[in-house]
């Protein structure tokens, strides 16, 4: 592929990062809406002081506390993630993603039906589905087309583009990158990554 075959050739081995916890990747990701990824570390660090469990191990002091459960997240109202740091509509889709994992209404280890079933959660809208299920389903085709970072990335490989393809226009190309479009998409932010200032 003219644009995605030079960025393997370079890095061959780059994978999409897998996850220990598939629930606490998912909240992440929601959290990192529109907030820079030191933020969304803090705000992560906050909730799992705030509502997870203390951890004591000893040849690991520095990891104090086990991010909550679902079960233990959804015991707590928005108003209460919100005080963390959160806008009340990202701290009410953090509540209902943790009640609708806890009730068993959603299999985070089921790409067949994850992406709908995120979208069925208030607050969460394509961009956020498709890059958690990118993350914790492990399935090789997922792409986020509606990313800016993977437009951005296409626009500055392919030279004549003058502006970011639309959403649509991404998705219809990803298209030629089946079924491995996961892996086009952590080498097209790599790629954008490495080419910012």
């Amino acid at each position: 592929d003219p644009l995605i075959g030079p960025l393997i050739k370079a890095r061959p081995g780059l994978r999409m990062p897998g996850c220990w916890d598939r629930f606490e990747t998912a909240v992440r990701v929601v959290i990192g809406q529109h907030i820079s990824v030191g933020a969304a570390s803090t705000i992560s660090g906050r909730l799992a002081q705030r509502f997870g469990t203390e951890a004591d191990i000893p040849e690991r002091p520095e990891l104090s506390f086990v991010f909550p459960t679902a079960a233990q997240l959804a015991q707590h109202p928005p108003a209460a993630i919100a005080e963390l740091g959160l806008p009340g509509a990202r701290a009410e889709a953090i509540h209902a993603l943790a009640s609708t994992v806890a009730a068993e209404e959603l299999d985070l280890t089921d790409p067949s039906t994850l992406r709908a079933g995120l979208l069925e959660i208030p607050g969460v809208g394509p961009w956020t589905a498709d890059v958690i299920a990118m993350r914790v389903s492990q399935d090789s085709d997922t792409f986020a087309p509606g990313d800016l970072g993977l437009r951005h990335a296409v626009a500055e490989l392919d030279p004549a583009r003058t502006q970011p393809p639309s959403t649509a226009e991404l998705e219809e190309l990803s298209q030629h990158w089946a079924p491995y479009r996961t892996t086009a998409a952590i080498h097209l932010w790599q790629r954008h990554a490495t080419d910012q200032p």
